[in-house]
């Protein structure tokens, strides 16, 4: 019992406190019961940052040199359902033989890989060229654009070459906006790799700041899609459970691709709940 008291003291402590600082900051009722509210839930190491796919936000801007597109396929295994995916079709790049299409990427939090403290983060994004014109794929049910397009590969051009760097990526200019705080990736988490198979190295990652954008591929390479993935590292005193991720644009042969802005709230991975 007494332990619990303790605890419960703590938590009370914790957040009086926080209370008393961001009202001295003029932070809003709203934002402050949010934050008071997730200083308590990271005492619960089960509940972590899960983006919600549903409230992403596409740019939409410049539709003649690039679009967003909403699609809907149909998957049959391992159930029947219906799938939603995101692409964006780089219409300035087109030719009567294909259209580079970029699949909205991938973003997750990350195991802590290294002793030091902070947010680990993974992104990851994908790029192909599709066949023009297209042929609807049986799995297909709408888009909200004019491809008919289900990320199968036969839909894609074998063998295309992605020269050396094609794709120019600045992680440094990722944002993720916490409340009023704004915080940038400071380091990439280095996976040491065997060159001759692409097997991770049985070697412990490690940090590297970053200095510059990175360029995707390091040599060309030639197939139906590239694919690239970066383990990055947010120097934040404690664990965000609640925050907006904002990319910055993806650049492919001087064409800017607008990145969407994702969410991310708290998840209770023990029960598969959102909190």
């Amino acid at each position: 019992m007494g332990v619990i008291l303790k605890m419960k003291r703590r938590e009370f402590i914790q957040a009086t406190a926080a209370s008393i600082l961001l009202t001295s900051r003029g932070v809003s009722a709203q934002n402050l019961g949010e934050t008071i509210t997730d200083a308590a839930l990271r005492l619960n190491p089960f509940i972590q940052p899960e983006e919600r796919v549903e409230k992403s936000e596409y740019d939409n801007s410049r539709p003649k040199e690039v679009r967003w597109e909403k699609l809907v396929c149909e998957a049959t295994y391992p159930e029947r359902k219906l799938l939603t995916g995101w692409d964006a079709f780089i219409e300035k790049l087109a030719t009567s033989e294909y259209v580079p299409p970029v699949f909205s990427p991938l973003v997750r939090r990350d195991i802590k890989t290294t002793e030091r403290d902070g947010f680990y983060f993974y992104f990851a994004a994908t790029l192909a060229c599709l066949k023009l014109p297209t042929v609807r794929p049986p799995r297909f049910v709408t888009t909200s654009g004019k491809y008919l397009f289900c990320g199968s590969s036969t839909q894609l051009i074998d063998n295309f070459v992605f020269p050396k760097g094609w794709v120019s990526f600045d992680c440094r200019e990722i944002k993720l906006i916490e409340g009023n705080k704004l915080y940038h990736p400071s380091h990439r988490q280095l996976r040491p790799i065997n060159p001759e198979t692409g097997a991770s190295l049985d070697v412990a990652p490690s940090l590297a700041v970053i200095t510059s954008p990175i360029q995707y591929p390091g040599k060309d390479r030639k197939g139906s899609s590239l694919s690239f993935e970066e383990y990055l590292f947010f120097d934040i005193p404690h664990r965000p459970l609640r925050f907006r991720l904002e990319l910055p644009p993806m650049i492919i042969q001087g064409v800017e691709i607008p990145m969407p802005t994702s969410y991310f709230e708290p998840y209770d991975i023990a029960t598969g709940k959102w909190v």
